[in-house]
């Protein structure tokens, strides 16, 4: 039998941290529970290949930033706001 969560004193929620908003819309608790992407999963879900979401992302196109010198990484709300912005009216 599982315990409930509220006899045990658990909790699912994450910590509270700072409403601290950055410049760019972004509160701390949205930059440190995005998730990391790779490339393949980037190009995935654009469906390109992986050398091309590492163009993209070494010539600017995509947002992104590497890790640890090499590893090159994106954040999930800022693919999910390039795709938005991509978005074009079909006549």
């Amino acid at each position: 039998m599982e315990a409930d969560r509220s006899q045990t004193g658990l909790s699912s929620r994450r910590p509270s941290l700072p409403r601290v908003t950055r410049k760019n819309g972004a509160t701390v608790e949205d930059i440190l529970y995005d998730r990391l992407l790779r490339a393949i999963d980037v190009a995935e879900l654009l469906g390109i290949s992986t050398n091309t979401a590492l163009d993209w992302a070494e010539s600017g196109q995509l947002p992104s930033f590497k890790l640890g010198g090499r590893a090159v990484r994106f954040r999930r709300s800022e693919i999910a706001a390039w795709i938005d912005s991509q978005r074009r009216e079909v006549a």
